[in-house]
């Protein structure tokens, strides 16, 4: 029975249908328990509020390709899907959705901040239970958008283990890796400096701080002796917090202060009585050498006041606005508008004694863009030293490999350095701290269930902390608590340590340290053995993407326009380790050409099956069927194999090797340029070509001829190494080819490696010389302008072993070269004679019956010289150019030196062509 078969590749036709019907099927769930060998990965868990962007989409491409690899390698694979909560995030869509509601007629560029405040006001209207009810509607109406993003670019996760930072399970499970690490005294709770975001209303950690280097000032202000005698001058950067100082410090080591160590001076403004002290942090360069102390407002100020007992005064509140202790001709003022006054006034006092310029790396949050406030509040902390030495010890011994390499140094710099961790927030959706207080005693009850009175003094009620985790606290289990920890459970033990981790390099503190210093910590074991960091996708400007800049590429439409394959191939030909991506419409536009041609060619390849009686069909099809136990093998036939045989199952075997290797050194664009290389101009240019009369004759008999099974086994193959790539055409293809027994996805049939015994190095040096020689003709017969014509060859030789060879083989390269006949003599052809082509092993001369006109030929000859001298020099400025070097596809650079090298190897000849004719 014939399958129509469109002549045109129609992504669209082909990949919404196999997405769907992967997921329908749960095709991806792993087996039960079978002795075969596993491989694990979670996924980085994307937040609900966003949608895949082209990192999400280059990061679970290089994914996908691995596990369907290892799947087919007969490994029994679990990728597990799931999403984060995104605390932060999702609680300021939701107050801007509030705040919307409430103004709904408000427009222009100052809508977001007055919708977010006002959404804030509403929150704490609404109070904690409504709020939450109304972020749970929000996550089912729109955080499922992230999985459909997934399921249609054609992830192969097993959607029956979804997973939720906020699940009941995985909840439980943050809540006893809290408890248990408070009871262990490596959580605590404490009054220190913090990152606070005044509008985001909660503090952040040192990874949530983005600096950003602007233009400042420093004040030069005088501090008068409380004795009348003189003044210090003292340069900051941020005179409204000199409300706040308690000290005025300098180095024990700078002579110039000696003699005011030990006095009091008097706080301008205030007039607080205030003293000067001496400390090792202070930089005699910086300013006068003389520092003001802040201990409520900057942490080195804090570490001094912890060193010399100095009292903390806070002069700024959490919405960044003054305080009463600021005095109360600041109290309520923003900081900035109290920086303004304070100017104003120690300048009307006569003390400001001058303002330089001077450059400021400003704190400012990830989240939200506003500027961070150091703020002295009291928060949970965790204690990060002794969790970090064991996570420093299994990267550098080798338990956990970190790729490319020099991000293990990156990682190792950081851990040697970490302090410990403030892990509360004061955000609503989020995971709540399993804490209590009790009023009357003042005690802190940590604990499992709500307890009912104080195990102090067994007063009642308690009240319950409101502050929740911080999102990377909850996401640092993700390893081991999706897995269902802290129960021991079947997957747990199935598959925990993951195989491998593939992340951003933006992650690797915010999550990849965490989750190797939690899962050392709760499982005694590493949570991945791997952990390779993908490159970024820039634009075709190599800039960033960004909203801002307008740069941002939907991955859904990029796909819609070219298919989801070719962008997958595009984005993993680019993938070199440690190199950025320069994504642009004109690279994926070269793999839809790609993925054409893999269609052409199934499609020549099946329409002439299709001719074959039915009967040799299942012959085919048994051909095609897996061995038990090693899956597909593609052995050729063993009888009437030809060169070209040997030759192609040779170079599947070797190029099997190499993406085998590749693969598994995440050299993720060396795997897809091999496949590429092989099937478009190895398979189809030279294979298919050469086996197309054979395939194209009618049978006789009723035995399958050996070409087609041939033929048949290297396309299967063929397919199967592409499948990772691109997985929609190739599913398509292979189901259309005969099986017997064809299980539901090509993904899930064992496809055995082909081992170093399948290259034959002989057989693929023979070949390289039949092409050599049908290449040779053909540029010959170019420069002739005689690409229409079938002339003739002489073809002379030393080597009677290659002279026999091209006799064996005569018929195709008649064929392939465009020849009428070709005349094998031995010995070699005079350099005088005109037309002769030398060769290392060979010459060659193609002979015509046309009589020379020898001014005619001068003149074509010239011709051909300006035209070759034109391609020469587009092709040098091409390569001379270093957009083009940054931005085309590594094959099309290839391409071009290529052609350079054979376009001077032309024009050398049309030189001396032109020398022999005068």
């Amino acid at each position: 029975m014939e399958t129509e078969i469109p002549k045109v590749y129609l992504p669209e036709s082909i990949e919404h249908r196999w997405a769907r019907q992967w997921v329908a099927q749960n095709l991806y769930r792993p087996a039960d328990e079978d002795g075969r060998p596993r491989f694990c990965l979670v996924i980085p868990p994307p937040n609900i509020t966003g949608m895949l962007h082209m990192g999400h989409m280059l990061e679970h491409t290089e994914i996908d390709i691995l596990m369907r690899w290892h799947r087919m390698r007969g490994e029994n694979v679990l990728w597990l899907p799931g999403t984060d909560h995104a605390a932060i995030a999702t609680q300021m869509i939701v107050e801007r959705e509030l705040g919307r509601e409430a103004l709904p007629d408000l427009e222009g560029p100052q809508a977001k901040s007055a919708w977010q405040r006002e959404g804030q006001r509403r929150r704490r209207e609404m109070g904690l239970e409504k709020f939450l009810a109304r972020c749970w509607k929000w996550k089912e109406e729109n955080g499922g958008t992230i999985r459909r993003q997934m399921e249609r670019l054609g992830a192969s996760v097993d959607w029956t283990r979804d997973r939720f930072t906020l699940d009941p399970a995985y909840t439980r499970a943050v809540q006893e890796v809290f408890i248990r690490l408070y009871e262990e005294g490596l959580i605590y709770r404490g009054q220190y400096i913090v990152n606070w975001c005044p509008r985001c209303g909660t503090a952040v950690s040192d990874l949530e701080v983005v600096h950003e280097e602007r233009q400042g000032h420093l004040w030069y202000i005088r501090y008068p002796f409380q004795d009348g005698q003189g003044h210090l001058s003292v340069a900051t950067t941020r005179p409204e917090t000199m409300l706040g100082d308690t000290a005025v410090a300098v180095n024990p080591a700078d002579d110039r202060y000696r003699k005011a160590l030990g006095r009091q001076i008097v706080l301008p403004l205030l007039r607080r009585v205030i003293p000067v002290i001496a400390d090792e942090f202070v930089d005699p360069k910086f300013g006068t050498g003389a520092v003001k102390v802040t201990p409520a407002h900057d942490p080195n100020d804090y570490a001094i006041s912890q060193r010399h007992n100095l009292p903390r005064v806070v002069v700024i509140d959490e919405h960044a606005r003054m305080t009463a202790d600021a005095g109360e001709a600041y109290r309520g003022l923003d900081r900035y508008e109290a920086r303004e006054a304070v100017v104003h006034d120690l300048r009307a006092q006569g003390l400001l004694e001058r303002i330089e310029d001077y450059p400021l790396s400003v704190g400012t949050c990830q989240r939200c863009k506003s500027v961070i406030e150091p703020l002295l509040s009291t928060q949970w902390f965790m204690k990060m030293q002794p969790l970090a030495e064991p996570a420093i010890r299994v990267v550098e011994d080798g338990q956990v490999r970190i790729s490319p390499a020099n991000y293990q140094k990156i990682y190792l710099d950081w851990m040697y350095k970490l302090h410990d961790w403030c892990i509360s927030r004061q955000l609503w959706w989020g995971h709540r701290i399993p804490a209590w207080y009790c009023d009357a005693c003042g005690a802190v009850i940590v604990a499992r269930q709500t307890p009912p009175r104080c195990s102090k003094c067994s007063s009642a009620p308690l009240r319950a902390d409101t502050d929740t985790l911080d999102t990377w606290f909850s996401s640092g289990l993700w390893p081991f608590a999706t897995l269902g920890w802290p129960d021991e459970s079947e997957d747990l033990r199935r598959f925990y340590p993951n195989d491998l981790m593939i992340m951003g390099f933006d992650i690797l503190f915010f999550w990849g340290a965490r989750m190797i210093m939690l899962g050392l910590k709760f499982m005694k074991d590493v949570p991945f053995r791997e952990l390779h960091i993908h490159a970024l996708v820039r634009d075709a400007e190599r800039q960033k993407m960004s909203k801002t800049k307008g740069n941002v590429l939907d991955p859904l439409e990029v796909t819609e326009k070219y298919g989801t394959d070719a962008v997958r191939f595009a984005l993993a030909i680019s993938a070199a380790p440690g190199t950025d991506i320069a994504f642009s419409d004109e690279k994926v536009e070269s793999y839809r050409a790609f993925a054409n041609k893999i269609w052409n060619a199934g499609r020549f390849i099946l329409m002439n099956l299709q001719k074959l009686p039915e009967a040799l069909h299942s012959q085919l099809a048994q051909a095609l069927e897996p061995i038990p136990g090693l899956g597909f093998e593609p052995m050729a036939a063993p009888e009437h194999l030809t060169l070209v045989d040997h030759w192609m199952f040779s170079r599947l075997a070797t190029v099997t090797k190499e993406m085998e290797e590749a693969l598994a050194d995440f050299r993720f664009h060396e795997a897809a340029f091999d496949i590429y290389h092989f099937f478009w101009h190895e398979f189809c240019d030279w294979y298919l070509e050469w086996v197309k009369p054979e395939i194209a004759r009618p049978v006789e008999g009723e035995k399958a001829p050996a070409a087609w099974i041939n033929l048949a086994r290297v396309f299967e193959a063929a397919l199967h190494l592409l499948h990772p790539f691109m997985p929609f055409i190739t599913e398509e293809l292979w189901h259309l080819l005969p099986h017997r027994n064809a299980g539901p996805s090509i993904s899930l049939t064992d496809f055995k490696l082909v081992n170093e015994p399948g290259a034959d190095p002989i057989s693929e040096k023979q070949f390289e010389k039949v092409q050599e020689l049908v290449v040779t003709t053909r540029n010959a017969k170019a420069e002739m302008g005689l690409q229409k014509q079938k002339p003739s060859l002489q073809v002379a030789s030393e080597d009677l072993r290659l002279l026999e060879l091209f006799r064996t083989h005569q018929e195709a390269i008649l064929r392939l070269a465009g020849l009428q006949a070709m005349h094998l003599a031995r010995g070699r052809l005079a350099a005088e004679m005109l037309g002769v082509r030398a060769g290392t092993s060979f010459d060659l001369r193609v002979l015509h019956e046309e009589k020379v006109d020898h001014e005619a030929e001068r003149a074509r000859l010239q011709k051909e010289k300006q035209k070759l001298e034109q391609q020469l020099a587009q092709v040098q400025a091409q390569l001379s150019n270093q957009e083009f070097l940054a931005r085309a596809p590594r094959e099309v650079v290839r391409g071009a030196e290529h052609r350079q090298k054979e376009l001077t190897g032309q024009y050398r000849k049309v030189v001396d062509s032109l020398g022999k004719a005068g």
